[in-house]
C-alpha cells in the first residue's frame, strides 16, 4: 500500500544567482520559457547550479512560480531552482507529474517582496503517494498514454477548425465570384441587372450626398477602367470601388474617452472585429463631447478598425445592428453610410474576402508602433457588384452556411 511521504525528506533544493548569458556560449542556459517548450535560446560560460537530466527545475519567482520541467541539461536562471532526488525510492518522472498536478496549490500561495516567490514550506511539506518504484512507473506510463490520446485529439480539433476556417474562405471567394449563386441566377434571367442598380446607386449616392453638404458642389466617382485580373465575375455583374458605393466615409471624434460611465458611451479599436460588434467594450463621453450627433453609429452605417497592433485586426468591418444612435465611435475606427443600405449585409460580406483582407492588409502602415491604413486604403477596394435580388440570395446562403460553421466552431472551442 502507498505511504505519503513529505518532499522534505525526498529531494534536494539548489538555487543561486543570476548568471551573464548570451546566444553562443559553453553552456546551455534554462529559463523559464524551457520549462514550457524544452527549446533553449541562451548559452553562458559561468558555472553556477548545473541541472541535469534527473533533476527537477521549478520556477521559484514571479508569476510561473510553481512551473516545473523535467529532462533539461544546463545552468539555471536565477529565478528558478533544481530539484534534486536524494531517495531511491522515487522515479523522478513520477515526482515530476506529481508536481505538475499541484501547479494550482504552489502558484496560488506564494509571498510577495516585490514579486511573488514560491513558499518553502509550502512545497517542502506537500506530501507525495509513494507506492513502490514498479507502480510508480506504470502510473508515469499510464498518465502518458492518456497524454498522447489527448494530444492527439487535440491535433484533430486543431485540423477541424483549420478546416472550418478554409471552408468559410472558400465560401466567400465563390460568393464574390459566380460559383455560389450560379444555378439561381440561371433560374432567375429576369431580374433587375447590376447595370440598373449601379444606377440607383449614383443617383442614391449624388442625392445623399449633397443633401449632407449643402452648398458643395458635388464630384461624380470615377468609374473602374479595369479590375483586378483574379477577380473572375459573370456577365450579369459590375465591378465598382467602394467610393461609389458609400457616400459617407470618416473617422470621428478625438475626445479623449473615460472609464468612468456616463450616457454616452464610445467604441473603441477593439469593439469592432470581422462580423461583429462588441457594445460592451466602451469607454464613455462627457455630454458637451457628445453634442455631434453625426458622430452617432445608425442601423445599417458599416463600420472599419482604423488601426491596430496587429495587422489581423487592421480594416476589420461590422456592419452596425440595433444601436439605436446610442453608440458614438471614435477616431480610431472609420463610419461609412452607403447610397443604398439594403446593399448593407452583401458589403459586409464582400470586406470579409480573402482578396480584399490581403489588398488591405498590404497597404497598411507602420507608423508609432501601430499598423494602420487610410481612408482611401478602403474607397479603392474594387466591390464585385450582382443584381440586388442576387445579392440578397448570396446573403440567405452564406448565413445559412456560416451558422452551422459557427456552430462547429463553438462545439471545437468548447472542447
Amino acid at each position: 500500500m502507498a505511504q505519503n511521504k513529505k518532499l522534505s525528506s525526498l529531494i534536494k533544493i539548489t538555487k543561486w544567482k543570476k548568471v551573464i548569458f548570451w546566444d553562443t556560449w559553453k553552456y546551455s542556459y534554462i529559463d523559464i520559457k524551457c520549462l514550457r517548450d524544452d527549446n533553449v535560446n541562451w548559452y553562458t560560460d559561468e558555472e553556477w547550479v548545473f541541472c541535469t537530466k534527473k533533476d527537477i527545475v521549478i520556477a521559484w519567482d514571479w508569476s510561473k512560480s510553481g512551473t516545473v520541467g523535467y529532462w533539461l541539461d544546463g545552468v539555471i536562471w536565477s529565478t528558478l531552482a533544481k530539484l534534486e532526488v536524494t531517495n531511491e525510492e522515487v522515479d523522478t518522472k513520477y515526482l515530476w507529474e506529481f508536481l505538475r498536478s499541484n501547479y494550482k496549490y504552489l502558484n496560488g500561495n506564494v509571498s510577495w517582496v516585490a514579486i511573488p516567490h514560491l513558499k518553502k514550506e509550502f512545497l517542502v511539506n506537500l506530501e507525495i503517494p509513494l507506492p513502490n518504484i514498479n507502480t510508480q512507473c506504470l502510473i508515469v506510463s499510464e498518465i502518458e498514454k492518456q497524454f498522447s490520446r489527448l494530444d492527439e485529439w487535440l491535433s484533430s480539433l486543431v485540423r477541424i477548425r483549420e478546416n472550418l476556417k478554409s471552408y468559410r474562405a472558400s465560401l466567400l471567394k465563390s460568393a464574390v465570384e459566380w460559383r455560389l449563386t450560379a444555378e439561381w441566377r440561371a433560374e432567375h434571367p429576369d431580374i433587375e441587372g447590376a447595370d440598373i442598380l449601379l444606377d440607383r446607386i449614383r443617383t442614391a449616392r449624388r442625392e445623399k450626398w449633397l443633401s449632407d453638404n449643402l452648398g458643395k458642389k458635388y464630384k461624380e466617382p470615377e468609374k473602374v477602367k479595369e479590375w483586378i485580373e483574379w477577380l473572375i465575375i459573370p456577365d450579369e455583374w459590375w465591378v465598382v470601388d467602394y467610393n461609389t458605393i458609400a457616400y459617407y466615409f470618416r473617422s470621428w471624434t478625438t475626445a479623449v474617452p473615460k472609464s468612468d460611465p456616463t450616457e454616452y458611451p464610445i467604441l473603441r479599436s477593439s469593439s469592432v472585429r470581422s462580423w461583429k460588434i462588441d457594445y460592451l467594450d466602451v469607454k464613455f463621453l462627457s455630454e458637451e463631447d457628445s453634442a455631434n450627433k453625426d458622430n452617432f453609429l445608425k442601423e445599417n452605417d458599416i463600420v472599419f478598425t482604423r488601426l491596430n497592433w496587429t495587422i489581423n485586426y487592421v480594416g476589420n468591418c461590422a456592419l452596425v445592428k440595433g444601436s439605436d444612435n446610442k453608440f458614438q465611435y471614435s477616431d480610431r475606427l472609420f463610419c461609412s453610410k452607403i447610397s443604398i443600405p439594403e446593399m448593407s449585409n452583401f458589403i459586409e460580406f464582400v470586406f470579409q474576402t480573402p482578396f480584399i483582407r490581403r489588398r488591405i492588409e498590404s497597404l497598411a502602415k507602420s507608423t508609432a508602433w501601430h499598423k494602420r491604413i487610410s481612408t482611401w486604403d478602403i474607397l479603392t477596394q474594387q466591390i464585385p457588384l450582382p443584381p440586388l435580388l442576387e445579392q440578397y440570395r448570396i446573403v440567405e446562403i452564406l448565413d445559412e452556411k456560416f451558422s452551422v460553421i459557427d456552430s462547429l466552431e463553438s462545439l471545437v472551442n468548447a472542447n
